[in-house]
């Protein structure tokens, strides 16, 4: 599958499996085609320093995987870093709370 390239951004193999098995057909689809953003989006969480929980968003806010880089950076914007990556770290949904 041409979606290996998560792998680079701290998806273990588990979590791949899981991940290709598991998501919404349309969405690998969507993060296929668009491999360069997606790259781009995975490059900026990891330097954020959120690496464990990659597949953590993926599987439950595909959205902001597949948001160009530049909006998602302008949505981050609203709040601290380590305030988002406590947030990632529990419960992605409190991020809703926060307009994002």
């Amino acid at each position: 599958m041409m979606l290996n390239y998560i792998k680079e951004y701290g998806i273990t193999d588990a979590d791949y499996i899981y991940i290709t098995h598991n998501l919404n057909r349309n969405i690998i689809e969507t993060m296929i085609l668009t491999e360069p953003n997606i790259r781009k989006v995975l490059a900026f969480y990891n330097s954020l320093g959120i690496t464990k929980n990659i597949a953590k968003i993926i599987m439950e806010r595909p959205d902001l995987i597949i948001i160009p880089k530049e909006s998602l950076s302008n949505l981050l914007t609203r709040i601290d870093c380590d305030l988002l990556v406590t947030i990632i770290d529990n419960d992605l949904n409190d991020l809703i709370l926060l307009g994002i």
